[in-house]
């Protein structure tokens, strides 16, 4: 029975990535959005739990990695108008 649930490979992250934060146990809505983004990693503790904060300041509460993901920047998509 172990073997029919997939386990979640959790990604390290390193002091200064910048990462979206799982909300989901305080996720209401279908229509609000699950990651919260524009966290940062501020420390690193043991058993893939991080300290993150915001630019209001550092959460209280470390968070498991299973809830983090690395946040990427999206590229700036550049718009050509062409007069005639």
């Amino acid at each position: 029975m172990k073997n029919d649930y997939s386990v979640q490979q959790t990604k390290e992250f390193a002091i200064r990535d910048q990462v979206l934060y799982d909300d989901s146990p305080n996720y209401h809505s279908k229509l609000e959005p699950k990651w919260v983004e524009s966290w940062i990693v501020v420390g690193v503790l043991y058993n893939r739990t991080y300290k993150i904060a915001d630019h209001v300041g550092v959460r209280t509460q470390p968070i498991n990695g299973d809830h983090l993901k690395l946040f990427q920047k999206r590229k700036e998509s550049q718009v050509i108008v062409k007069t005639v």
